[in-house]
């Protein structure tokens, strides 16, 4: 698992860029978004004008776009172009998730509630962090608090 440093005040997003694989299909690229709880209420209604829904079946078509320059995270952009989500810093992507994402032509993005990042993620290893992400992740689905959507890949 790929992971944004932690958010900085400018954007209060917390990002993964997640390969799935699949026993019936292409892998897919994923995004998982959390915001800082004071961020999430107006994440949600971006996500919500954009077209995401709750994370049951296939995720649909959504008008956000995930920008991409030179292998490099740049940009979620949500309602066409009205919102836009930037890291402070463009965040390198591995050569799998371009692969994948460039195939399909879009990500997956998933928005998780504020608490779904483990806070010290910093601070342990790479395969603590995501068990307790992964851990959290479930909890969040199996509460149905995740919203997602498919995302077209547009260049920065």
């Amino acid at each position: 698992m790929s992971t944004h440093p932690p958010a900085s005040a400018s954007t209060q997003l917390r990002m993964a860029f997640v390969l799935c694989a699949s026993d019936t299909g292409p892998r897919t690229a994923m995004v998982v978004v959390e915001a800082a709880a004071t961020r999430y209420p107006r994440l949600l209604d971006q996500a919500y004008e954009s077209g995401f829904l709750l994370s049951v079946g296939d995720p649909p078509d959504t008008s956000a776009e995930v920008r991409v320059r030179d292998g490099c995270f740049e940009a979620l952009c949500m309602a066409g172009d009205r919102f836009v989500w930037r890291p402070e810093t463009p965040t390198p992507l591995t050569e799998g998730w371009l692969t994948a994402s460039g195939e399909s032509g879009r990500a997956v993005v998933e928005i998780v509630p504020p608490g779904t990042w483990p806070e010290d993620a910093d601070e342990g290893t790479e395969q603590e962090c995501a068990r307790v992400f992964n851990a959290r992740l479930e909890a969040a689905a199996q509460a149905a608090t995740i919203l997602h959507g498919a995302v077209p890949i547009g260049e920065a």
